[in-house]
């Protein structure tokens, strides 16, 4: 998914995370599970056009996929889940870039399933 840097930069400052103009998949690289709620409550309580709320988005299921390597679904993944039922739009570039491949196996990531679920 395509993220636009300046608008990068100006959340990760708001979201006081690091930003570099050499990060090239940076709600991977800033992905941390302990923020899930906090990345969720800024969404949440901000005013976001499309393009911000794609990138904390983006930042939530990264952060969400981290989770899901160490634990089971939670309640928070129907908070999430609300979310991608109001970002149709972005919930599908979600699934493309999520999706390994056609095929879900032990190779793919953790959120992906609940991804696809999520998008029928």
């Amino acid at each position: 998914m395509i993220l636009k840097k300046h608008i990068v930069k100006k959340l990760a400052q708001k979201l006081s995370l690091n930003y570099s103009d050499t990060q090239q998949d940076w709600d991977l690289e800033m992905s941390d599970l302990n923020k899930i709620d906090d990345f969720i409550e800024f969404y949440n309580s901000n005013d976001l056009d499309f393009e911000e709320r794609k990138i904390v988005i983006a930042l939530i299921v990264a952060s969400y996929n981290e989770y899901l390597y160490q634990n089971e679904k939670d309640s928070r993944w129907e908070i999430i889940s609300d979310i991608l039922k109001t970002e149709r739009k972005i919930l599908k570039e979600l699934c493309n870039y999520w999706l390994v491949d056609d095929n879900i196996d032990e190779d793919s990531f953790p959120i992906t399933r609940l991804l696809q679920i999520q998008n029928y």
